[in-house]
């Protein structure tokens, strides 16, 4: 059924591609970075929290923004191609399957 499915090149650059976009959500505000920027005196002496939101936000935009261009990128030059539907399951499935 899978034949060659796990020594295709697709699979692990699909695999690398997931695997580095597995840390955005510390990136985007409000993230435990963020109030660990503010529990150090020096800097929470020079920024406010207002301040220090905005530019976390713009810094987390920023990185979404790359990780998606760069994405569709490792897409386009490796020619990944979409799965098949008997690989995807219906999404109520798929939670059926991992809080049962």
């Amino acid at each position: 059924m899978y034949g060659n499915l796990f020594f295709r090149k697709e699979i692990f650059v699909g695999a690398t591609v997931a695997a580095g976009n597995v840390g955005l959500g510390i990136a985007y505000p409000p993230s435990r970075s963020m109030f660990i920027l503010l529990g150090f005196a020096p800097i929470a002496a020079l920024v406010s929290e207002a301040q220090l939101y905005v530019a976390l936000l713009a810094g987390g935009a920023y990185q979404i923004l790359y990780r998606i261009f760069l994405t569709m990128w490792f897409v386009r030059c490796y020619k990944i191609k979409t799965l098949s539907t008997e690989f995807v399951q219906p999404i109520g499935q798929s939670f059926h399957v991992v809080f049962y």
